[in-house]
């Protein structure tokens, strides 16, 4: 087991002691660690859901709990837990952390208020009636460059949602990954959970063969050159982008981080002699 599950164990073993074992609960407290607690154990990512923040590395670490027999599981709450035992970790200072944050927020309809109005930006996919603040999200049509490397699929999430996206164009030749949540089939459902439309066009990818051997950055620079050589031959997709944006957010995605070591940099300028806006979020 792995520090990042063993605090997550302990979070689960402090709240069931304090009769707060409420899925709704947990996730929130992990949250508020993570948000206001100097990093070390807090190791998930969140995103705009349902009722806030929401972690579905959380939801798999917990499955991960169930199947070892260290907690008992219902719908809304994880029932029992073997925590006691050792499996769980609470560093100094956070138990002193979750005693007062429990005493502030002495339900879980009060924790989920501290949350909306301290971190509004998480509530707005919110389907709880009452939401102390409503964040105005921008609707400029526009096109964003997204990378996902380096990032959990629940970071990757809340970037798509804060920017508000409406459509993600995934432009990978092949759309497979070694992290195995942004293959195409689970890609596709976790944006469907939040709304967002997923299309790939396989057709703006670089093929895998021509990414062998790239190991300098007059390497890619070449590679690059080559693509931005054979766009014009690619104008029905680039057009299939521009009437995908009509009116609306897009996010092109690939896989790298940085926007200038991947090919979806070729398509945003072409995209921009369209006369497309085009933003970067990583």
């Amino acid at each position: 087991m792995i520090n990042r599950q063993r605090f997550l164990l302990g979070v689960v073993d402090f709240l069931q002691k304090h009769g707060r074992s409420t899925k709704l609960d947990m996730m929130k407290v992990m949250f508020v660690i993570a948000k206001e607690r100097p990093p070390g154990f807090s190791m998930y990512g969140f995103y705009p859901y349902k009722y806030g923040p929401y972690s579905s590395q959380i939801y798999s670490d917990l499955n991960y709990f169930s199947t070892k027999g260290l907690i008992e599981e219902s719908e809304k709450e994880f029932v029992a837990t073997r925590a006691g035992t050792g499996e769980g970790i609470m560093p100094p200072g956070y138990k002193d952390f979750l005693e007062q944050l429990l005493a502030r927020c002495p339900t879980v309809d009060a924790l989920i208020d501290y949350v909306y109005e301290k971190y509004p930006e998480y509530a707005v996919k919110s389907e709880r009636r009452y939401i102390p603040v409503k964040m105005q999200l921008d609707n400029t049509p526009c096109f964003f460059l997204i990378g996902y490397e380096g990032k959990t699929i629940d970071d990757f999430l809340n970037e798509l949602i804060v920017n508000n996206v409406q459509i993600l164009v995934d432009v990978r030749n092949n759309p497979r990954s070694m992290k195995y949540e942004f293959n195409k089939e689970r890609l596709k459902k976790a944006l469907s959970q939040v709304s967002i439309e997923y299309i790939n066009i396989p057709e703006l990818g670089v093929e895998p063969e021509k990414r062998k051997h790239l190991e300098t950055k007059d390497d890619y620079e070449r590679l690059f050159a080559s693509y931005a050589a054979e766009l014009p031959r690619k104008e029905k997709w680039l057009k299939q982008l521009v009437a995908i944006g009509e009116n609306r957010r897009v996010a092109i995605m690939c896989f790298e981080r940085n926007y200038q070591s991947c090919h979806r940099r070729e398509i945003g300028k072409n995209l921009r002699q369209y006369g497309q806006d085009i933003r970067i979020i990583s």
